[in-house]
């Protein structure tokens, strides 16, 4: 149909009158000369308190909704030109309302063959007034639209789970509504909306009529009461699928649903932000999900069944169905086909009347669902590829298998469908785009140690009565908090389906079956690491590298600190990140990022050091790849306004410097060590003789440490008094003194075979007797052994379970030559004390395992500490 031949040129938003009295707001809208056309929206029957409301936030609302009631009118004719008496709006506001009309109307030009490129027009003032939104405090609370249908039901009751104090709001009534509401217990604002007749009697006499994007208004309604009633947060329940247009004209998506879309909850959240006020949030909850995920959890509550209703024949203005469901149309169709994935032909029959697999004469409706022909139907449906999937799972289940329409399925259409599961698994799976704050999702913390309780702290200390849940393995203390749930035992990981989001502690690796399936079907992962570098990102300096970051954060945090800064070493080593957060913009942050804290983070630190790398960590990381590849996020998602201070000795980390768009810095070209000085890009900086740390390692890890601090402008007498009186970190090779002419080094932190090699390396000929075993992480220990095999050593002593594969390796060095003496234990005294029986004079014994401390030892520390308190102990 084209417009009516007796073309309306002009459209008018004249004015709007809010009545306080008799409760009710009047919208006034004209076509050309003609008499104005007026839609009444009438107030909950509830006590407003006006005074208390700001005048100006309220006038900002009542001119949106002026303008989103408008689309009901303006598509009678759609004029080409749109006048605007009410108020007046920016360019940037034009844009939003022109997409709105444009976008929101595409299935009504579509269907009335209107042409709309260039058509919508909204006027903007010419200066381009700016327009500012307004600061208000409200109240800590949700609007929860209620419609009836599965989706408004299941979002309540996630709000009821996690303990939110919501009103359920809707626009006109039904008993639909009323029953549903019943059930869900929480109370409810009902707003009235009158249409003027007369739009009606134009319709009769040739005007077009036709779908508009009524969850526009129904969000501008909760806007508006948000506003008056005072509540925060407006909670909507549009899902994943709905960003699934139907067909294509004029060379764009026609989206039946674009009103309910993630693009247009984009758009009108940020229109609030901007120009009503930064303190409302809008967002859908169930955002994540798609209609097939959405009927699995809706499964979970039949206390529904018997009241809620998706039929659209419900809600028609003039054509109310007096059935629940009417059992013909697309919507009725596609809500009974995901529900029957999870139900039974017993439940579903409850709920409709009737098996509508068993009604052939609906098969086109379902081939138009499934995707078998034409269009997608324009109704709220998702996509074919949700309807196949949920017949997938209807196949399998025995008491649908005699239901005609299934059979049709299982023969014509199952067998094209290459991949059943991926299918199914996809349909199911989450998605990423959302907007849903953190304390609206569903939050698991695993793993109830020193980074568990970090996060448990940092979730209450923002969400005081936020439900969360607490899981490890060991059995955790009680505690007196009523809203958390701790989970142990071996089947601690069992319910992760259940969750949203896995705040998950450092040492638990994300490819535990049970995690990585979690991940795979779209449950987000958060660690402690990741929540800082959302909020501190340009602040953060991160050091990663296999062996040497500790040191390397220590050398920068201590430059910085000598020259004045506010700095905090945070990470793996030092404070809790999280609890920092509260610190101004000029703090700097020294993050040691370890490869399981790099893993699984999608973010970069604005300066970053890569020191080193070679094989550790294998286990977690099942194989070196992934670990290089966890190592790599370090600069993996910087820009250019970043900084990649890199050691361009390791082949790898040099390829990731020529990749990565941040500044690249390659310290260990630029450092150079002449005439015993240590020097940065040709300038000397400090004698070697004032450098106090150990190794020609050190070296390096003092280079990257000054390319830091060159970077933020440090000076460098600041640098050279740092550097100076720095002596390096426990258990680092740490001199723990000379007793009975033998000198003690503790290296507990030399984990892997090439930190001890650079141990060694530094000790040189006078190593007497060397510590070496541990855990079993499948190391080589070829190189290490030849190289102690080069030397002259007194004594070796081997901890189990590695001890014995690098006794392997000793015998294989050695087989030409005489083995020092070797003493398998696991007892640290009696190590102590063959060392100082078969160490010779002026040499030096030396803690550095080559493997990490958990065979035995709680943890490096308590590994170098035992060695320390039997050195001394059996130094008389």
């Amino acid at each position: 149909m084209a417009l009516p031949k007796n073309k309306i040129k002009t459209f008018t938003f004249l004015s709007y009158h809010l009545d306080k009295k008799r409760g009710w707001i009047d919208f006034f809208y004209a076509f050309d000369t003609e008499k104005p056309l007026k839609e009444r929206i009438i107030l909950p029957k509830r006590k407003i308190n006006w005074e208390k409301i700001n005048p100006d936030l309220l006038d900002k609302v009542l001119f949106a909704l002026h303008l989103a009631l408008g689309i009901g009118y303006y598509k009678a004719y759609c004029p080409s030109k749109i006048i605007i008496k009410s108020n007046q709006l920016n360019n940037e506001q034009a844009l939003f309302w022109n997409k709105l009309y444009h976008k929101g109307l595409g299935e009504f030009f579509y269907k009335n063959k209107i042409d709309p490129r260039g058509l919508i027009n909204f006027p903007a003032e010419a200066r381009d007034k700016k327009i500012t939104s307004i600061k208000h405090e409200f109240k800590d609370r949700c609007l929860s639209p209620i419609g009836g249908g599965k989706d408004s039901c299941l979002s309540a009751e996630i709000l009821k789970e996690l303990n939110k104090e919501f009103c359920l709001i809707s626009l006109r009534d039904s008993s639909i509504q009323r029953e549903t509401s019943d059930i869900i217990g929480a109370p409810r604002l009902i707003f009235g909306r009158e249409i003027d007749q007369k739009l009606f009697d134009l319709n009769k006499q040739g005007a077009l009529n036709g779908h508009i994007p009524i969850s526009a208004i129904y969000s501008w309604i909760s806007v508006l009461a948000a506003i008056i009633f005072d509540y925060r947060q407006i909670v909507f329940a549009n899902e994943a699928s709905a960003n699934f247009g139907n067909t294509l004209y004029h060379g764009e998506e026609i989206n039946h649903q674009y009103s309910k879309s993630w693009e247009f909850e984009k758009d009108l959240a940020a229109y609030l932000t901007k120009f009503i006020s930064p303190d409302l949030y809008y967002f859908s909850l169930l955002r994540p999900y798609s209609e097939l995920k959405i009927a699995q959890k809706f499964s979970q509550y039949p206390q529904y069944f018997p009241a809620f209703s998706s039929c659209n024949r419900n809600f028609k203005i003039q054509d109310k169905s007096k059935k629940r469901w009417c059992g013909e149309c697309p919507k009725c169709a596609f809500s009974f086909s995901l529900l029957a994935a999870f139900n039974s032909p017993a439940v579903l029959k409850k709920i409709f009347g009737r098996n509508l697999l068993a009604t052939n004469a609906l098969l086109p409706i379902f081939q138009e669902l499934w995707g078998e022909k034409r269009i997608k139907p324009f109704d709220c449906v998702g996509t074919p590829e949700e309807v196949k999937a949920a017949f997938l799972l209807i196949a399998r289940r025995q008491s649908w298998q005699k239901s005609p329409i299934v059979n049709y399925f299982t023969a014509k259409i199952a067998p094209r469908i290459k991949d059943k599961e991926a299918l199914i698994t996809t349909a199911l799976r989450r998605s990423q785009e959302h907007s849903i704050p953190e304390n609206f999702r569903k939050t698991i913390i695993i793993g109830g140690a020193f980074e568990g309780q970090a996060l448990y702290r940092y979730y209450r200390q923002r969400y005081k009565h936020l439900p969360l849940w607490l899981a490890d393995q060991k059995k955790l203390k009680s505690t007196q908090d009523k809203n958390l749930t701790t989970i142990f035992g071996p089947h601690y990981l069992d319910s992760l389906d259940n969750f949203d989001v896995i705040a998950k502690s450092q040492g638990v690796p994300e490819l535990d079956p049970q995690i990585f399936a979690a991940l795979a079907s779209g449950i987000e992962l958060t660690s402690v690491t990741k929540l800082f570098f959302a909020q501190k990102h340009e602040q953060i300096i991160g050091v990663t590298g296999t062996k040497g970051k500790s040191t390397s954060s220590s050398l920068i945090y201590a430059i910085l600190k000598a020259a004045g800064k506010e700095v905090y070493l945070v990470g793996n080593i030092g404070a809790d990140p999280l609890a920092l957060l509260d610190k101004g913009k000029k703090a700097y942050f020294i993050y040691e990022l370890s490869s399981y804290q790099l893993a699984t983070l999608k973010q970069s630190p604005h300066i970053a050091v890569f020191i080193n790398i070679f094989p550790d960590h294998l286990p977690y990381h099942n194989g070196f790849k992934n670990y290089q590849e966890a190592k790599a996020n370090i600069t993996r998602y910087q820009d250019k306004n970043d900084f990649f201070i890199y050691n361009g000795d390791y082949p790898f980390i040099k390829n990731l410097a020529a990749k990565t768009p941040a500044k690249s810095l390659e310290y260990s070209s630029r450092e150079k060590r002449e005439g015993n000085y240590l020097y940065y890009q040709n300038k000397k900086i400090l004698p070697l003789t004032n450098i106090k740390l150990p190794g020609k390692h050190n070296l390096k890890n003092i280079s990257a440490a000054i390319t830091a601090a060159k970077i933020l402008k440090i000076k460098d007498k600041d640098i050279i008094r740092a550097i100076s009186s720095f002596s390096g970190l426990p258990h680092r090779l740490q001199f723990i003194g000379r007793y009975k002419n033998i000198a003690f080094y503790d290296d507990a932190i030399s984990t892997t075979p090439e930190s001890t090699m650079a141990a060694i390396d530094y000790l040189g000929s006078i190593l007497g007797t060397i510590f070496l075993g541990g855990l079993n992480r499948g190391y080589d220990f070829k190189k290490l052994a030849k190289k102690l095999s080069s030397l002259e050593i007194d004594a070796i002593v081997l901890f189990p379970d590695s001890g014995a594969q690098i006794k392997t390796a000793l015998l294989q060095a050695y087989k030409h030559k005489k083995l020092p003496m070797l003493l398998e234990t696991k007892d640290m005294a009696a190590a102590v004390q063959f060392a100082y029986r078969h160490t010779q004079k002026n040499r030096a014994c030396l803690l550095s395992t080559a493997s990490p401390s958990y065979s035995i030892f709680k943890n490096f520390q308590e590994k170098g500490d035992l060695f320390q308190k039997s050195v001394k102990k059996f130094q008389k």
